[in-house]
């Protein structure tokens, strides 16, 4: 592993999102800030009231505290990029849209010990959320394709990133949890049953045991560790996971997982895989971030429904059952807004995808309110949506936000 590194992330998931899991993270994040250059200069904060608009740090955290953890979607912390100081940080947790949260943590260290900085927020994290899977990249080069080749291993019919994209395919059995990795680098977060595979007979713990040059692993907590390998070994050592079966092939992993059974139909999210659906979701996400600059976006239920497969787009923690399919949510929301004494049915967006990030294109714009504008007596408006399961109906009168 290098030992001087100006440059380096990682980011842990394979937690439950809480209020509890929000504040910790928040926690260990501002008192790395606080040791590492200082306060964050800027925020973007979904939840309490706040929209993700960019805004100084200062106000927009002070919102936060006050508005506590319990309805706390995402954050984004950064330092202004200013080369001339020594540190610059950012961080980012989210918890809305994945069923498992995510926290990324970023630093660059002018004298090259982005490494060794990083050490103590992974490891505060990694017991503090109970972190079971994450990866770990220095000066962000992402050498991976460089690997196999050195390697000798074909590279898969799919996109080389795509082990990272379907290695979550299977909720209920991610692939890590089933002792397989992604590609090795030269830090590496794994949990227990990877280090539990057999290679060679014996399970890897073991294996990386016997030999010095297949690297050191170290406990962060008792669901997560780091394995370490040197840049010089990591191809040898790469070739044997692969030859083993221990490194993620989406080609043949996630077709032995619909062969065995252990991806159920209920757990196949649809991808969006039409260049058209792309296409049409990149104009709605365009859209949504010019809403954003001047408030809430509202968008209409023509809008957010056409091309969208994502089941858990509207009102993610009720999509596994406590409310009807998205094409029924889409034909109930509809019958509404067609309705004579009905001025408009709009969908409130509260996160939308990154539309440059390709692992991103099976997720559609969330949203877990509606509005509906009408003359129509309250009553009658919770008989209309009451087969959509909502948690509750406001009269919102003069407070209407458009």
């Amino acid at each position: 592993m290098s030992n001087n590194c100006n440059v380096a992330s990682f980011e842990l998931t394979g937690f439950d999102h809480s209020p509890k899991a929000a504040q910790a993270a928040h926690r260990i994040a501002l008192e790395f800030f606080a040791t590492h250059g200082g306060p964050p200069d800027r925020a973007a904060i979904r939840g309490g009231g706040q929209h993700g608009r960019p805004a100084a740090f200062k106000a927009a955290n002070a919102k936060l505290e006050k508005a506590g953890f319990s309805d706390l979607k995402f954050f984004e912390f950064e330092h202004e990029d200013d080369p001339a100081k020594p540190f610059c940080a950012s961080a980012v947790y989210s918890g809305h849209r994945e069923r498992m949260a995510s926290i990324k943590i970023r630093l660059r260290a002018s004298d090259g010990s982005a490494i060794e900085r990083l050490g103590e927020p992974l490891r505060a994290l990694a017991t503090a959320l109970g972190a079971d899977f994450g990866w770990f990249l220095t000066n962000e080069l992402d050498d991976d394709g460089d690997a196999l080749d050195a390697a000798g291993i074909p590279r898969p019919a799919s996109e080389l990133d795509d082990w990272h994209n379907l290695i979550f395919t299977d909720d209920q059995s991610p692939a890590w949890r089933r002792g397989r990795m992604g590609l090795l680098r030269e830090c590496n977060l794994v949990p227990p049953a990877v280090l539990d595979a057999p290679i060679e007979g014996v399970p890897l713990r073991t294996w990386i045991a016997a030999a010095p040059r297949r690297g050191a692993v170290e406990a962060l907590s008792p669901t997560l560790f780091l394995w370490t390998v040197d840049a010089a070994h990591r191809v040898g050592v790469f070739r044997a996971l692969w030859d083993a079966g221990l490194i993620f092939d989406p080609d043949a992993d996630v077709a032995d997982d619909e062969a065995n059974g252990e991806i159920g139909a209920e757990d196949k999210t649809p991808r969006i895989v039409s260049k058209a659906l792309v296409a049409k979701r990149k104009r709605l996400i365009a859209k949504i971030e010019k809403l954003r600059d001047k408030g809430e976006p509202l968008v209409t239920v023509h809008d957010f429904f056409d091309g969208n497969q994502d089941s858990h787009s509207l009102g993610a923690n009720a999509a596994d059952g406590a409310r009807p399919s998205l094409e029924a949510c889409h034909k109930i929301l509809a019958e509404i807004d067609a309705r004579e004494n009905v001025q408009a049915v709009l969908v409130a967006i509260d996160e939308t995808p990154d539309p440059s990030e390709p692992s991103d294109d099976e997720l559609w714009p969330s949203s877990d309110m509606i509005y509906i504008l009408t003359s129509a007596r309250r009553g009658d408006v919770e008989r209309w949506a009451a087969t959509l399961g909502a948690d509750e109906t406001s009269e919102l009168g003069e407070k209407w936000p458009g």
